[in-house]
């Protein structure tokens, strides 16, 4: 198989693409929802803090993870590029936010390459299963947007 990955995963929310967004956008908003256990800017971007430039760092366990935001259009797409854990490089994901059904249709593509040869399957599995479970954790948590809201409270 190619070393060359795409991967694609949707959710729906029942928020709005504007709710949704606020999430997806603060990265320091990431540990409430999304599984990691650290998330900062290392540097804010244009507009501040979270647009084209900002670098999130992020922590998972033991898998670290640097951002670049690459594109920043709200509250339709967010683009970024990561160097982390993951033996992948050129990796870039595009996160589109559709008005659908009376909600939010969220697509996560990525694309990137394995580093090692052979390995293309198994990084195409693992992060599949990683953003399937970000944007499903995203769709719900905007549904529920106050229970997050409390929850990133508590933690300052």
């Amino acid at each position: 198989m190619t070393r060359h990955q795409i991967v694609e995963v949707q959710a729906s929310s029942t928020a709005s693409p504007e709710e949704v967004w606020r999430l997806l956008e603060d990265v320091t908003t990431w540990p409430a929802w999304a599984r990691f256990d650290e998330a900062a800017y290392e540097r804010t971007g244009s507009p501040a803090p979270h647009g084209v430039g900002a670098v999130r760092k992020m922590r998972a366990g033991p898998l670290h993870a640097r951002d670049t935001v690459v594109q920043f259009d709200p509250p339709r797409q967010l683009s970024y590029t990561y160097v982390g854990s993951l033996p992948v490089d050129d990796y870039r994901a595009d996160v589109t936010l559709v008005p659908h059904a009376g909600g939010t249709r969220i697509t996560w593509h990525a694309e990137f390459v394995a580093r090692r040869p052979l390995t293309g399957r198994l990084m195409h599995a693992v992060i599949t299963k990683v953003l399937d479970d970000v944007a499903t954790r995203l769709s719900r948590a905007a549904a529920s947007r106050p229970a997050v809201q409390e929850m990133a409270d508590a933690e300052d």
